[in-house]
């Protein structure tokens, strides 16, 4: 899922300049293909860097970052090709800065991260249903283990566009995300069909929590939204994403608590997320 805001955002590969591309004529399916006891561990990495400036001072720059490996165990597979899944964080570092200085990372929110596996039913169109637990705690990102957001209903052929709209889970709210996606090309010179695609994606943000340990504010709440673009790698054959990478710019209405005054003002996010199939 990703939209542009005047962004223009182009991933280049070694593989993608190196591949022949099918005839753009040809129409191909793309769905999941799962596999009883298939192990799939990804490299997740998010970056988001959020700004602001109160009266009267320099502007304010809070940066987190996320280092993690996710893994999805496949536990059985229907005759229609859904799968039952069970996903949990192998490792996963959180890491805060206010400007140039370290900020304490939240020890808790790594405990419950680590343990709080995750079971979904996920459909051959990229259909997630969350089975266990019934509810996920509000530091658990479900996308992490499972957005396949990008898969078209239908076979596609290289230019075809399709569009889409889910809910989702940001910054531990639920979310809109309008996106619209495009086969940009197919790669075979590997040995494996690569569909190669671009999405842009809009997600409007209810009011959420801006987390803003080691500053002056007291509390911040902001709502707006995230506009971005990116692309995913998609094996044809396997039925998995290889590799996702995105980049969103995000521009908020923020309210914080400094001292005993309320205050309102514009916050600007940057948010980078990619995700690197490792086995």
């Amino acid at each position: 899922m990703r939209r542009g805001l005047g962004l223009s955002l182009v991933f280049l590969t070694a593989a993608a300049l190196a591949a022949a591309p099918v005839t753009a004529a040809e129409s191909v399916p793309m769905s999941l293909r799962f596999r009883p006891g298939q192990i799939l561990r990804y490299n997740l990495e998010q970056s988001l860097l959020i700004s602001f400036q109160l009266p009267g001072q320099t502007t304010t720059e809070l940066r987190s970052e996320v280092r993690a490996v996710v893994r999805r165990q496949v536990l059985f597979v229907t005759a229609d090709g859904t799968a039952e899944l069970l996903c949990r964080m192998e490792t996963w570092q959180r890491r805060n800065w206010v400007g140039q200085t370290a900020a304490a990372a939240d020890q808790a929110e790594k405990e419950t991260v680590l343990a709080t596996p995750v079971r979904l039913r996920i459909t051959p169109r990229g259909l997630v249903q969350l089975i266990e637990p019934r509810e996920l705690p509000a530091v658990v990102d479900l996308d992490s283990y499972g957005d396949f957001s990008f898969l078209p209903q239908r076979p596609m052929a290289a230019g075809q566009e399709w569009t889409g709209l889910v809910t989702t889970r940001v910054q531990g709210v639920e979310a809109t995300a309008a996106s619209k996606s495009r086969l940009e090309n197919i790669q075979s010179g590997t040995g494996a069909r690569v569909a190669q695609i671009a999405q842009d994606v809009h997600i409007e943000m209810p009011l959420f929590k801006v987390p803003a340990n080691g500053t002056a504010v007291n509390q911040m709440e902001a709502s707006g939204s995230f506009i971005g673009a990116g692309t995913i790698s998609f094996d044809l054959d396997a039925g998995a994403p290889l590799e996702q990478l995105f980049f969103y710019q995000g521009k908020f209405n923020a309210r914080l608590q400094l001292g005993s005054s309320l205050l309102e003002l514009p916050l600007h996010a940057e948010l980078t997320t990619s995700m690197l199939l490792l086995s």
